[in-house]
């Protein structure tokens, strides 16, 4: 990753000799909660009171960012440009193979692989020494023109093979094998976890009672999500045709409040350790369409989540409009001691 020329090479935060390797590091869990909007956004175009589930994490010590946006509106550029500490060239589009590459030879398991952690790879993706069992074969294929096609012909890999609920079924097993790291904690080695949760991006096929409706499943709309935004016009702050033509806000705002339970469940018990947890979101809901005008539809794909818990409670590097970029930098200063300083806070998509 060094010898790239994709992110910028601006910080002297690498160069250490001596690398602390002292137990004493506290375990870091990121946890990625795909197309989570923000509690903004689940208000004004869901209608939808989020404040009791950021009201529960406050209560557990968590930092909430109360103006979160994240710096691109899809995965792989949220996550590539967040495990490599730097924004992506502005002259790249779409989803080209390289973003996975470097996802996979991210900068930050090497650091955290050089401080003597152990590294759990819960996620989406690949990463070098450390495959994913849960990783999507959407996010393993090489060819940026097969993405493409893929992204046009299928529903969506995280129902694997097709079969209805599927997907439901992939998230719990990520938090049973989260759960089983902060149940079978090794005092003397630090551990970095990424978990990469599905729960609140299409399909949606949990009804009310948090169950797989068959009915919901089949009206959830096929392509939401899964590149929608490949003709985009984010300098303009046009919507491309491949957009979804409705919401389906009722089934997405089930997936919303599933996602807290499950959420405040493993936060009660990360929160009682040594841990730093980063509650994240790569990107806001994506759903929004016509009578919405392109530029709100645009905008609301930047609204994403983010809450973040230190085991000392000191929060005086962070404020209420912190980027995923800025945070994974400073959440490295604080687990490791390193001396990143932060960018300039934006998105693809200048937010006003």
């Amino acid at each position: 990753m060094e010898g790239n020329n994709y992110f910028g090479q601006r910080d002297t935060a690498f160069s250490h000799s001596a690398k602390n390797t002292s137990k004493n590091h506290p375990d870091v869990y990121l946890i990625l909660l795909d197309g989570y909007a923000n509690n903004k956004s689940l208000d004004k175009y869901y209608k939808y009171d989020n404040t009791a589930f950021t009201d529960s994490l406050k209560k557990l010590g968590f930092y909430f960012v109360k103006n979160s946006r994240s710096n691109y509106p899809f995965t792989v550029q949220t996550v590539s440009s967040m495990l490599n500490l730097d924004y992506l060239k502005p002259t790249q589009k779409n989803v080209p193979r390289e973003f996975l590459e470097y996802i996979y030879n991210n900068k930050v398991v090497s650091l955290y692989e050089d401080y003597g952690y152990s590294i759990h790879n819960l996620s989406a993706f690949h990463f070098k020494n450390y495959h994913s069992k849960y990783v999507l074969k959407f996010f393993i294929n090489k060819s940026s023109f097969a993405f493409f096609l893929l992204s046009k012909c299928i529903i969506y890999d995280i129902i694997n093979k097709g079969e209805k609920g599927e997907g439901v079924t992939r998230e719990l097993n990520i938090l049973k094998g989260v759960n089983f790291l902060v149940k079978n904690e090794n005092s003397t080695t630090p551990k970095f976890v990424y978990a990469h949760l599905l729960l609140t991006h299409s399909p949606f096929y949990l009804n009310d009672k948090y169950k797989v409706d068959k009915t919901i499943y089949a009206e959830s709309p096929s392509l939401t999500g899964i590149l929608p935004l490949v003709d985009d016009d984010t300098t303009n702050n046009t919507l491309g045709s491949s957009r979804i033509d409705s919401t389906n806000s009722i089934n997405y705002i089930n997936h919303v409040r599933f996602t807290n339970i499950k959420a405040l469940e493993l936060c009660s018990k990360l929160t009682k350790r040594n841990s730093i947890v980063i509650l994240l979101s790569d990107h806001g809901s994506r759903m929004l369409s016509n009578p919405i005008s392109n530029y709100e539809a645009v905008k609301e794909r930047y609204m994403n989540f983010c809450a973040i818990y230190y085991p000392d409670g000191k929060y005086n590097h962070l404020y209420d409009s912190i980027t995923p970029v800025n945070v994974i930098r400073q959440v490295l200063n604080k687990s490791l001691g390193t001396k990143f300083s932060n960018l300039e806070d934006k998105s693809g998509l200048e937010v006003r």
